[in-house]
């Protein structure tokens, strides 16, 4: 009888390169340069040294939960407020972008 072998498992020496892996991207776009990242530098200052990363994405993340419930709320079926709630989420969009930004900021110095 032949033996089966699942197509999704990786090899050894396909799992031994996850030792050397190095998250590494690079956003070098005129817009991350000289307007995002610096005002995610500028951020950073403010959120406590003692958070951990974790709490910072958490944060992150109820910011996303907080988007949806207010857009819940306003629009139940999700069919009137095209354009009358657009700049309460904007801001809740930015939040949560300046959120992550800063956290990746901080993680990277």
């Amino acid at each position: 009888m032949k033996k089966k072998t699942n197509s999704l498992a990786i090899t050894d020496a396909e799992f031994a390169g996850f030792g050397t892996y190095k998250y590494s991207a690079i956003d070098d776009s005129p817009l991350s340069i000289y307007v995002m990242h610096p005002f995610w530098d500028w951020c950073v200052q403010f959120m406590p040294k003692i958070w951990a990363p974790n709490t910072i994405t958490l944060l992150g993340f109820c910011h996303s939960i907080l988007q949806v419930v207010l857009l819940t709320i306003y629009d139940p079926n999700f069919q009137e407020s095209k354009k009358r709630h657009d700049p309460q989420m904007g801001l809740v969009c930015l939040r949560f972008r300046t959120i992550h930004g800063a956290h990746s900021r901080r993680n990277r110095w």
